[in-house]
């Protein structure tokens, strides 16, 4: 079953609320947040720049290319009536796919 949830990503000055899958399958040893080009765009981390490093992940749809950003954002789930503490340290992953 999918879950969706709404997330706060926050990147310096700039704040961008977002759906995002909960239970993707995938796992990680470090938070992770998969993020398409365009919400890259709009926190600024688009076209990548310094200490953005390009990668190839295997899935099973096939190869993933994706631009890493160690610790680029703060993360947090938000509610109407409730919002979680930030996740930071993790990886920002961006995907054109």
């Amino acid at each position: 079953m999918v879950v969706r949830v709404r997330l706060r990503i926050t990147k310096n000055s700039k704040i961008v609320e977002t759906s995002a899958l909960a239970n993707s399958g995938y796992e990680a040893e470090t938070p992770q947040l998969l993020v398409p080009i365009k919400l890259a765009q709009l926190l600024g981390l688009w076209p990548p720049g310094r200490g953005i490093e390009e990668s190839e992940y295997e899935t099973a749809g096939g190869p993933l290319r994706v631009w890493i950003a160690p610790r680029a954002c703060k993360v947090k789930v938000v509610a109407e009536d409730a919002e979680s503490p930030d996740v930071e340290g993790g990886h920002n992953n961006i995907s054109n796919g």
